[in-house]
């Protein structure tokens, strides 16, 4: 596939939130993911416009919500080196928990959060390569409980 349309540091999905007060959800990603911002322009007013924050190897783009375009409730799933931890420093920043930590039947290790915007996070970490179909005798018998 051809990638000349994309700008470089970009990839062809990138998740845009509209949040109110993008200045403080910047900050709560800055505590809870160690992201970095990239872009931030500003209104006349000093609300954001918008911005952009680089969580590991992926941006998020973001803008100030208003009026005629209210906030937006998302949900990621998030591959980070240590869920546990993560999960931890979330709480920290001020997210609260929908699912602690646990290994799951397809390999992965995972939790949820919410965080203070109303956005989920759900962060997994691959604990074990599993072939298609021992996901699913695994799925089978995890639903059957």
């Amino acid at each position: 596939m051809n990638t000349d349309h994309i700008p470089e540091g970009y990839s062809t999905l990138t998740a845009y939130y509209l949040v109110k007060n993008v200045q403080e959800y910047i900050h709560f990603l800055e505590l809870a993911f160690e992201a970095e911002t990239l872009e931030c322009y500003k209104r006349d007013d000093d609300s954001i416009m918008h911005a952009e924050v680089r969580i590991g190897d992926s941006r998020l783009m973001m803008g100030e919500a208003c009026e005629d375009r209210g906030a937006t409730q998302s949900m990621q799933y998030m591959y980070v080196p240590d869920v546990d931890a993560a999960f931890d420093h979330m709480v920290k920043a001020g997210a609260e928990s929908l699912q602690d930590p646990a290994d799951q039947f397809y390999g992965h290790r995972t939790c949820g959060l919410k965080d203070p915007f109303g956005n989920q996070w759900w962060l997994a970490n691959k604990k074990e390569s599993v072939e298609s179909d021992e996901i699913s005798r695994r799925a089978k018998k995890a639903t059957s409980k």
